[in-house]
């Protein structure tokens, strides 16, 4: 009795019989004397393991599949080897998140414009924005969580944008 193990798409062939399903069948060899001899084989057959994969990254981040790496928008689909070497389907539906910012030029704050709107443009690929202003030695009137704020300090004024885990900063 023989015991055997193959891969989906493999035969396996024991004298002249040959066999691509699982199941336990008999097959009649000979020896090297002419005699028959049966012999019983128990064949399993593994099926093609697929493993479906859906991540988001961001913008100038890689993700790996095995030894291919990824850091476009697509679905991609590679065949890696598993642990009885058959093959493993990963199939890896991708999504790169860019976020984007910059603040406008500002006026300057003089004796009669004693306070300044600074103001933001974003976008994003996926999601929905988030705002949040800092300063270096300037002072901000009222929000600092919005596409615009006021200040009324000469400064360095930082505006973070936030859109489903990735970030982007200007000055």
């Amino acid at each position: 009795s023989s015991f055997v193990t193959i891969c989906a798409g493999e035969v396996y062939i024991l004298g002249t019989d040959t066999f691509s399903t699982t199941g336990v069948y008999m097959s009649t060899l000979q020896n090297r004397f002419g005699c028959d001899s049966l012999v019983m084989l128990n064949l399993t057959i593994l099926p093609p393991i697929s493993t479906a994969l859906t991540n988001t990254i961001c913008a100038g981040d890689t993700v790996f599949v095995g030894a291919s790496a990824y850091s476009s928008t697509g679905v991609y689909t590679d065949t890696l080897t598993s642990f009885f070497n058959c093959d493993s389907i990963v199939t890896l539906d991708l999504t790169v998140v860019t976020v984007g910012v910059s603040i406008a030029p500002p006026g300057v704050l003089t004796c009669q414009q004693t306070s300044e709107l600074l103001n933001a443009t974003a976008a994003t690929t996926l999601g929905t924005l988030s705002y949040q202003w800092t300063t270096v030695g300037g002072h901000f009137i009222g929000s600092t969580t919005g596409p615009t704020a006021n200040v009324d300090d000469p400064g360095t004024y930082i505006v973070t944008v936030v859109s489903t885990g990735c970030s982007a900063a200007d000055t």
